[in-house]
């Protein structure tokens, strides 16, 4: 049985205990820093599993079979489908896994001794699902603004996306790559999100941004009124103005 991962507890990366066999190992929520290195070594794997087959294509067709191989290969990740059937099917990858929840407390063969003495188990792929779950909480879905909404005039690229979490990390707190990749994706969303005070700003920004002119002024701004000067509320209204004044000037 695990306790559902507090708030609380997942802004400020907290431990759980979780036991399993009369062992008690201290798991921990998985860093930026974990999740790229799990990636890493499933597709480490998977190069692994093909490297001696590449000699068995026809030369011919080698370059074209080795560039689609890394194709695949580089959109291996625990989230992707091939990866995950790696993951779970595979009882090193899942000591990995323990290694990096318990942040290197645990070797991978210490963890292969207690979850796969004779092999992968339902019961020992369940408990290490189980580990890595007491220590994930779900992010929220992010507050909407009551603004304007308009199509985006540029659309982001992939690497665009990867490097935002670094770019906001840095222009907000100043913090490095290095200290990004020590945060969990809960903690991201949390470091940048936008709290009631913010929202109502922007919403006020963007209301002023969009103010329209006051009714009768033809959608044009407001003009400070000065003494001595015309106002004209249409063109019309001003070319028949200096056609009665060049009228009066030729009776002169």
């Amino acid at each position: 049985m695990i306790i559902p991962y507090s708030h609380r507890a997942a802004l400020a990366q907290m431990p759980v205990t979780y036991y399993y066999k009369g062992e008690s190992l201290l798991i921990y929520p998985l860093r930026l820093r974990d999740v790229l290195a799990l990636d890493s070594w499933l597709q480490s794997r998977f190069v692994k599993e093909y490297y001696d087959r590449v000699d068995l294509v026809p030369e011919e067709e080698r370059k074209e079979f080795v560039d689609q191989l890394g194709r695949i290969i580089a959109g291996i990740s625990s989230q992707s489908d091939t990866g995950h059937r790696l993951l779970w099917g595979n009882s090193d990858a899942m000591c990995y896994l323990v290694h990096l929840l318990t942040r290197g407390e645990w070797t991978e063969e210490r963890a292969a001794g207690l979850f796969f003495p004779t092999g992968v188990t339902p019961e020992a792929q369940m408990a290490i699902m189980e580990m890595r779950d007491s220590v994930w909480r779900e992010t929220p879905e992010a507050p909407k603004l009551n603004i304007t909404e308009k199509p985006p005039k540029y659309q982001h690229t992939p690497e665009e996306l990867d490097a935002r979490v670094y770019h906001a990390m840095a222009s907000k707190y100043q913090w490095t790559y290095d200290q990004t990749l020590d945060l969990t994706d809960y903690q991201v969303f949390w470091y940048s999100y936008m709290f009631p005070e913010e929202r109502e700003h922007y919403e006020e920004m963007d209301a002023m941004a969009n103010k329209r002119p006051a009714s009768g002024n033809n959608g044009r701004p407001d003009v400070p009124y000065q003494p001595g000067t015309i106002h004209f509320s249409s063109p019309e209204e001003y070319e028949a103005w200096k056609a009665k004044r060049a009228k009066a000037a030729v009776g002169q």
